[in-house]
């Protein structure tokens, strides 16, 4: 059954973020390097060769390559793939309860953050994003508000400041502040 699945976008996404987990990153300075160690995923069986054939090595160097991927490489501490779950006001995720009878209405907020890494104290937050668009403004538009949420989260679980927030767009090698 495995050998007759099709790789979906959604799958695409699932197993470059699963690569972007287990990825050594102290070992990226190379092409050949990258490649080598998703053959070794393929071998311990995270991933199967079908779905390392989907993986482009280059948008993960190009990664590896942008200012922010090179101080997470320098980073002593750095977290990737990270479930969290908080409370928070329900106004906060769904602005449009602002009324008086949701004022104080709290949910539980989960999320996986992708990658984040502390410097000089503080906390830079990374999330990965595969999705093609047109325009840059439209994707900074349509996760501002993920990433707003995932800094809070990571503020008030790890208690230090989230100092930089960035989108990194494998589609096409962007590295977006928000």
């Amino acid at each position: 059954m495995e050998k007759n699945k099709k790789i979906t976008a959604a799958l695409k996404v699932t197993i470059l973020h699963l690569v972007m987990q287990h990825i050594d990153f102290r070992n990226v300075y190379s092409i050949d390097a990258i490649m080598d160690q998703i053959e070794q995923l393929v071998l311990k069986d995270f991933i199967t060769k079908e779905d390392a054939e989907t993986i482009n090595p280059w948008k993960i160097y190009n990664f590896f390559k942008t200012d922010v991927g090179l101080r997470m490489i320098a980073s002593s501490n750095v977290k990737r793939e990270t479930p969290f779950f908080i409370e928070t006001q329900a106004s906060d995720v769904f602005p449009e309860l602002s009324s008086e009878i949701y004022r104080n209405e709290t949910i539980v907020l989960q999320g996986v953050i992708d990658c984040y890494f502390e410097e000089s104290g503080y906390l830079v937050l990374i999330d990965y994003k595969t999705d093609y668009v047109d325009e840059a403004e439209s994707i900074s538009d349509k996760y501002n508000k993920q990433i707003d949420l995932y800094a809070r989260a990571l503020e008030k679980i790890k208690g230090k400041k989230v100092k930089e927030r960035y989108l990194y767009l494998f589609f096409n090698g962007d590295l977006m502040k928000i």
